[in-house]
């Protein structure tokens, strides 16, 4: 499953070049912007400080929809119904979907990052070894929240356009496009709210303050919490899509729990569409790639 999407992002990868030159070229306009915002108290700070971080948190936010993208695709080719047949397991075609939207996301903050933080001079006075974690609790954040925001969607243009305008939102509120201080003060009191800010706030304390590598564990904290909230609400909601397979692993998990396992199909009928006769929709889907009614664009 993660070959076949390896396979489609080779032969097609404009999609995620895009959103890793875009960024480079948009931090080296801002970058004088933020030079004397980011941190007067502090000296040696060049702007990049708020730049970098900045731009790659927004710009990760607009990959949110890969997550989901996948799933619709598989509809739109008429394969969906395929792969939910196959041997594949639920937690395997979850994992295969997950695996790939997960390194493209690691790859745009390695990349914007490295590549950034070498052009514009960024100097991070905190732990490298930091500035990983809060970028990894920040990479699992999006994953979820792209689950959650699949669970919701019941078109891809849904999709698209929840992932593109909630990233901007989030962004902006969250202190992406300008420092925290300087939002206007109703955006200063949503900020907490949202998981761009604890982003944000993990990579400029490690970025602007000496520390080890637990120096931004508070904020990584948060978006531990955030991501497990996004998985509640793709497990939550009325079944519209592939959080069904996610209700099924967790089913799994708690028969491995308490010593009833028991391999995909044995169930007569199959869980929710799947083991006997697992080419069948849930009953009451109205949506996702469940649905006959989704329509791919």
């Amino acid at each position: 499953m993660a070959r076949h999407e390896l396979r489609l992002i080779r032969r097609d990868p404009v999609y995620l070049l895009t959103f890793i030159f875009m960024p480079l070229i948009v931090m080296a306009f801002i970058k004088p912007v933020f030079r004397y915002m980011v941190a007067p108290n502090i000296s040696g700070v060049n702007g990049s400080e708020q730049a970098v971080p900045g731009v790659t948190v927004m710009f990760s936010m607009f990959l949110v929809g890969s997550v989901g993208f996948g799933f619709f695709r598989e509809y739109g080719w008429g394969t969906w119904e395929r792969v939910r047949a196959s041997w594949a397991s639920p937690a395997e075609i979850m994992v295969g979907k997950t695996l790939v939207p997960m390194l493209q996301s690691a790859l745009q903050l390695g990349v914007l990052f490295g590549v950034g933080g070498v052009l514009l001079g960024l100097h991070v006075r905190g732990s490298l070894i930091a500035l990983v974690l809060v970028a990894a609790a920040f990479c699992i954040c999006l994953i979820s929240m792209g689950h959650a925001l699949l669970a919701v969607s019941r078109t891809v243009m849904q999709l698209n356009a929840f992932a593109n305008l909630g990233g901007m939102v989030l962004a902006g509120v969250g202190g992406s496009l300008a420092p925290a201080s300087a939002l206007p003060g109703w955006a200063r009191v949503l900020a907490p709210m949202t998981p761009t800010y604890w982003a944000m706030r993990g990579f400029r304390q490690v970025i602007l303050h000496h520390g080890g590598p637990l120096a931004g564990v508070e904020p990584i904290a948060v978006l531990v919490a955030f991501s497990v909230g996004f998985v509640i609400i793709a497990t939550s909601i009325p079944l519209r899509g592939h959080q069904d397979l996610l209700r099924l692993i967790l089913r799994w998990a708690k028969s491995v729990m308490d010593g009833r396992f028991a391999e995909p199909g044995a169930a007569p009928g199959g869980v929710h569409g799947f083991g006997a006769g697992g080419n069948k929709a849930p009953a009451g889907s109205q949506g996702g790639p469940w649905s006959r009614e989704t329509t791919y664009v």
